[in-house]
């Protein structure tokens, strides 16, 4: 667990609530389950959240030199 970061273990759970979100606002938009409906905007937030986190885990791994050697080694 010391090869990742913070920013890569935060990047990685902002990234995931982000996909969480659009796929909930896929399932208001399609009707699959009785809620209320979910406004575009949420889907455009989520997009951005999911984009802007998985910045963030790829800018951890920049930085971190062990996480950075597991990846040229995979």
């Amino acid at each position: 667990m010391d090869r990742f970061s913070n920013l890569q273990i935060l990047g990685a759970a902002i990234a995931t609530i982000g996909i969480m979100f659009v796929i909930i606002y896929g399932i208001s938009f399609f009707r699959l389950v009785p809620m209320p409906d979910v406004p575009l905007g949420t889907a455009v937030v989520s997009l951005l959240m999911s984009a802007n986190g998985y910045l963030i885990m790829l800018f951890g791994i920049m930085m971190n030199p062990k996480g950075r050697r597991a990846a040229i080694a995979f």
